[in-house]
């Protein structure tokens, strides 16, 4: 467990029996410790005379805001920052973080997360109750010891089955929602209000030469780097770098070796003999770092699906937490410091979208279209390009799910997720970012020799001469195979041994696991509603391997969480 749960009690309520590290009482409300003891000065949990305090996670400026506000600890300068800023007074904080406010005698809560909700807020409600936690099966048991009945969502069980997570503030369950990333809410007499604290702004300086670019891009990231590295130093904790064949992580591990953070133990997840494997191994060799393989040969990983669960809710498609989880179940944090990442560095550096104007349709980002007419979904905030909605809805509430499972063991961070470097770079056109255009400039003129690696996104070194036919990127001197197999070679689809991810591979030659995974579909009896129901048969007996995956993750929650 991670994070902290905060109840308030009712008539109705039992004792609380959560095993936790100790407990703040005031009132009607219990606050329970549920942090992991990594940054422990980062983290508050404390009551005064005035105000209940807590914060989770790290907060790479934490010393200058002590310094700037003239306090002794981190109590007191939080304590300050609200005191002069009021509800919004974690608008200054950077890094990965979640928390909590009571003041006392204006009887209100302020719960918040980071700008980019990298830690998600669940939350429950009703007219005599109200809990939120970090981890949704806190909620849901929160739910069942106080006798509160909930209810499985259709319309948002369709959302997993076509966009492979959730929107907005939805959950699986109708009772339980979530912050949204930007965003934080306000108990008060017994009436919750969202309030918006932060929106992406992507607007394009036309000013902004393809030199400047370059420039600013390695500025900010440089910066990102050190914030994000020198919090390892900090607690004296090795730095734990992922590392694949595609450039973001590569990015943050040779930048940061490139600025002297060289005490790196590098990981990597892949199939054997994948790019995936043979270039972060050649890397790390090359920069001198220690390097850790977890193979996922046969689809093992795969069969962790109800303990993925248990930590996502069932909120996401459970394969995209389940691969790195392989690994990290493993290792030993004692010693190792943040997990550094490359999240979403290719639509920030690059794009998601081709031009600033391009509007966001229902559906864009989803996995799967098949049953998107199912769902009415209309949108509580509306963004003003379809840029902006993709960080939203698809990274944002979608990618981040594949953090929450690491908050068990440690923090993490990715540089191209700074603050400072979001707003920065995104001002750059669309035009330079697009195709990852920039992006290849920026490494080429100041890292070249991380050129020197096939990226695995298009099989060759990025100095290669390059194509763009169909909206996929050719290398010139593949072109004469790829058209004799029509532009879609089989040994690199999601269906042969040659991916990253080969799902429908594994289901194939894996038998056990087949079965294994196929024994979820018994809970479809469990499922009330008519249209969902032959949905899930039909996607049993005609769905694709993904489309499975979606399928039994939907299913997994209803064992988990709606059986008694």
């Amino acid at each position: 467990m991670y994070g902290f749960n905060i109840t308030k009690k009712t008539q109705r309520s039992e004792k609380n029996e959560m095993h936790c590290k100790n407990e703040i009482c005031f009132e009607d409300f219990v606050c329970s410790n549920l942090m992991i003891s990594k940054f422990q000065d980062d983290k508050i949990f404390s009551e005064t005379d005035r105000y209940i305090v807590i914060l989770d996670g790290v907060i790479l400026n934490k010393m200058d805001l002590t310094k700037k506000t003239s306090n002794d600890s981190w109590l007191e300068t939080v304590l300050s920052l609200y005191e002069n800023n009021d509800e919004t007074f974690f608008l200054d904080f950077r890094g990965s973080f979640a928390g909590a406010l009571y003041d006392k005698i204006k009887k209100k809560w302020i719960i918040f997360s980071d700008h980019i909700g990298s830690k998600f807020i669940y939350y429950s409600h009703t007219s005599e109750f109200f809990t939120c936690s970090l981890m949704i099966s806190n909620v849901y048991e929160t739910l069942n010891r106080n006798k509160i009945t909930y209810h499985l969502s259709t319309e948002n069980s369709l959302l997993l089955l076509t966009y492979g997570f959730m929107l907005e503030d939805r959950t699986l369950c109708k009772e339980i929602k979530k912050i949204q990333p930007g965003c934080y809410i306000v108990f008060e007499n017994n009436i919750i209000t969202e309030k918006r604290y932060y929106v992406i702004d992507n607007t394009p300086n036309a000013s902004i030469s393809e030199k400047d670019s370059v420039e600013l891009i390695d500025y900010y990231f440089r910066q990102a780097v050190k914030n994000q590295f020198e919090k390892d130093n900090e607690y004296g904790y090795k730095h734990l770098v992922a590392l694949s064949a595609g450039l973001d992580s590569r990015m943050t591990s040779w930048v940061a070796d490139d600025m002297g953070y060289t005490n790196q133990l590098n990981f990597t997840f892949s199939q054997t003999n994948y790019w995936d494997e043979i270039i972060p191994k050649k890397i790390a060799m090359d920069l001198k770092h220690e390097w850790i393989f977890k193979a996922l040969d046969n689809g093992l990983w795969l069969y962790d699906v109800d303990d993925i669960t248990y930590s996502t809710g069932g909120n996401v498609l459970y394969y995209g937490t389940a691969h790195g989880n392989s690994l990290i179940k493993y290792l030993n944090f004692n010693n190792l410091g943040l997990i550094h990442s490359g999240q979403i560095g290719d639509v920030i550096i690059g794009s998601g979208v081709k031009r600033e104007k391009d509007k966001y349709e229902f559906g864009d980002g989803a996995y799967s279209l098949k049953y998107i007419k199912e769902i009415n979904f209309m949108p509580q905030h509306f963004y003003k390009n379809k840029e902006v909605a993709l960080f939203y809805y698809r990274y944002f509430n979608g990618t981040n799910n594949g953090l929450q499972n690491i908050y068990n063991y440690t923090e993490t961070l990715s540089p191209f997720l700074d603050l400072d470097l979001l707003k920065n770079v995104l001002s750059i056109p669309i035009k330079l970012r697009s195709n990852h255009y920039i992006y290849k400039k920026w490494i080429i003129a100041k890292y070249p020799q991380a050129a020197n690696y096939v990226w695995e996104k298009i099989g060759c070194k990025i100095t290669e001469p390059i194509i763009r036919i169909g909206g996929r990127d050719i290398p010139i001197r593949k072109l004469p195979s790829k058209i004799l197999t029509k532009m879609i070679p089989k040994k690199r689809g999601i269906n042969s041994v040659h991916h990253m991810n080969p799902v429908d591979f594994y289901l194939t030659t894996n038998k056990q696991l087949a079965l294994n995974l196929n024994n979820h579909f018994k809970y479809i009896d469990y499922i009330e509603d008519k249209k969902l129901k032959e949905i899930i048969v039909n996607i049993k007996d005609n769905g694709t391997a993904m489309e499975k995956i979606q399928a039994i993750s939907l299913l997994s929650a209803i064992k988990v969480f709606y059986i008694s």
